[in-house]
């Protein structure tokens, strides 16, 4: 009769430890690779427009669902990444009463790697937001299949406010995109019908 080594009848196996961790690792790298570089970042009266990557990416997320299923995107595990970059917009005492018309104008926009079908959605929530599961409605969104997507962030107010601005890979071929975003006044802000670049879904 064959007897078990200590090796093999002890309940830790060194070998499925080893492919465990490299399993998370693998797993771990997978989200970062489309993480927001930087992953925040303030605007300002005086700080120039923001810039920010993401991607590449290689994962469709087909959402929100049509026909009113979803009100907004679903951005839950993996299989549905969307990538979020934490946005501060903080404007001095009085600004707004001289610039009335003030807002923020997000741009995404992507050079197309594949056949020249790939989209992605634009979507900006107030406060911070992480995981969505299709039935919050963005603040402020551009969702078409335009490049670049446009969304205004508006009406701002003086002080400090947070919004969480979310890329979505609605039919990604392995881009990576660039996010700019920059206050604009007056003349500047532009207008769009609502959901499609302006303030509503």
């Amino acid at each position: 009769m064959r007897k078990n080594s200590s090796r093999e009848s002890g309940a830790f196996n060194p070998r499925v430890f080893v492919a465990f961790i490299l399993c998370s690792l693998g797993a771990s790298l997978a989200l970062v690779s489309f993480a927001a570089t930087p992953p925040s970042g303030t605007l300002t009266d005086t700080s120039g427009p923001l810039n920010y990557t993401a991607g590449p990416f290689n994962v469709a997320n087909p959402t929100p669902l049509p026909e009113g299923l979803d009100a907004g995107p679903e951005c839950n595990n993996p299989s549905q990444p969307c990538d979020d970059f934490a946005l501060t917009i903080t404007l001095p005492a009085g600004f707004k009463a001289a610039h009335p018309n003030v807002a923020a104008k997000v741009t995404l926009s992507w050079t197309d790697t594949g056949s020249g079908n790939s989209d992605y959605d634009l979507y900006i929530y107030k406060g911070t937001v992480t995981n969505t599961n299709g039935s919050k409605a963005a603040d402020h969104q551009s969702a078409t299949s335009a490049n670049p997507e446009i969304a205004t962030i508006k009406p701002l107010a003086d002080g400090t406010q947070t919004y969480t601005v979310k890329v979505v890979p609605f039919t990604p071929t392995n881009e990576t995109v660039r996010v700019t975003i920059e206050l604009v006044t007056g003349s500047n802000v532009p207008s769009a019908p609502p959901g499609v670049g302006g303030s509503g879904p």
